[in-house]
């Protein structure tokens, strides 16, 4: 499976917060007991450290199967710089790591602190 492709926008200062539904097959909700999902953002590929990491909370999935919400802090973004960065999710099931969505983070900058 190839990780989604979807560019976000992420404002500086403002809490960053979304809902998705990870599916195992065509529209098969993925039960993700037991696994669980990070992601990093990056200015570039080669960069060795994160200007930021996303938190993941995954919903009940015995009434929302494959539903999990990420997010970062409006503490968080306001520490990210102006620009365009790129990110990744990934799925850690046991040894098994599988990208699951990346793409660019547009940040726009704050002007109201």
């Amino acid at each position: 499976m190839s990780a989604g492709l979807l560019n976000i926008l992420i404002e500086q200062g403002a809490t960053f917060n979304r809902t998705m539904t990870i599916y195992s097959t065509g529209t098969t909700p993925l039960n993700l007991t037991g696994k669980t999902l990070r992601g990093y953002i990056k200015r570039s590929l080669a960069d060795a450290l994160p200007v930021g990491t996303f938190v993941f909370t995954v919903a009940d999935q015995n009434t929302n199967p494959g539903v999990v919400t990420w997010n970062l802090s409006a503490t968080n973004t306001a520490l990210l710089p102006a620009q365009t960065l790129r990110y990744d999710v990934e799925l850690v099931d046991g040894t098994t790591v599988t990208r699951i969505l990346e793409g660019e983070a547009f940040v726009s900058g704050e002007v109201t602190r």
